[in-house]
């Protein structure tokens, strides 16, 4: 079997969406929309940070928003343009490399716990850099009860489309870390790949408190998809950031 890559998603590209059939889409698209018409300053650039298969800029693109995106994975980033989808690079959470400003940063479905503590401040200075003053980043977080109860001890396997998929997951409570291994078998070439995907859990306390000490007002942190205030016991929280003006 081929070893785990390094950058999450390389092997993953020709499955990603199967396994994220049950991701609701236009709902997420639906509440970003009334998000930024209760938040926004009426600007319609938005950057998808992690857009893995462009799922979201698609979606974001039919409420007649200018989209760009890039991944870690050149795999996805490939997957997105497929789509039809923004303007698209290989890009990195930790150095997003954008030459021009947007009203808006998303950074969506987990994405954001691929780092650890230590590398979220460079996130959200990175997200700073690339808003327009008064811009918002819009992001999303798990709590650890959540990681706890649904991810603790998970295995699945499905096939689709000449590929056989397993996953297994669990937490590490020391390390407060989210593992996922998944093996996928080419059963046309006769090919075996592996990844092992680790995700890092964060107070949401301690998400506020970076993102205010990196320059943003916190204006709201919500229940899932919803306008009502999130905290330590939802399963998962949005939060909506603002740049200031400086």
């Amino acid at each position: 079997m081929t070893p785990s890559t390094d950058i999450p998603y390389s092997k993953l590209a020709p499955v990603y969406d199967h396994l994220m059939i049950h991701v609701e889409y236009d709902e997420w698209a639906d509440y970003i929309h009334l998000v930024l018409e209760k938040y926004g300053q009426g600007g319609c650039r938005i950057l998808d940070a992690g857009c893995g298969s462009g799922k979201h800029m698609q979606r974001l693109q039919d409420y007649g928003y200018e989209t760009f995106g890039f991944d870690g994975s050149f795999d996805m980033v490939r997957l997105s343009a497929q789509k039809r989808v923004g303007h698209l690079w290989q890009g990195d959470l930790r150095l997003i490399a954008a030459s021009q400003s947007f009203d808006v940063v998303l950074c969506l479905y987990d994405t954001i716990h691929y780092l650890k503590e230590l590398e979220l401040p460079e996130f959200f200075r990175q997200c700073h850099q690339a808003l327009k003053p008064n811009g918002l980043l819009i992001f999303d977080a798990v709590t650890e009860s959540f990681l706890r109860e649904y991810w603790g001890n998970y295995t699945e396997w499905d096939e689709h489309n000449g590929w056989a998929i397993s996953r297994r997951s669990w937490y590490d409570r020391k390390e407060k870390c989210q593992n996922t291994v998944i093996e996928l078998e080419d059963q046309t070439a006769q090919k075996k790949f592996m990844e092992h995907h680790r995700q890092w859990s964060i107070p949401m306390s301690k998400l506020k408190r970076i993102g205010a000490e990196c320059g943003f007002d916190v204006l709201a942190m919500f229940d899932s998809c919803t306008f009502d205030e999130g905290d330590e016991n939802s399963d998962r929280n949005h939060f909506i950031l603002k740049r200031g003006l400086n």
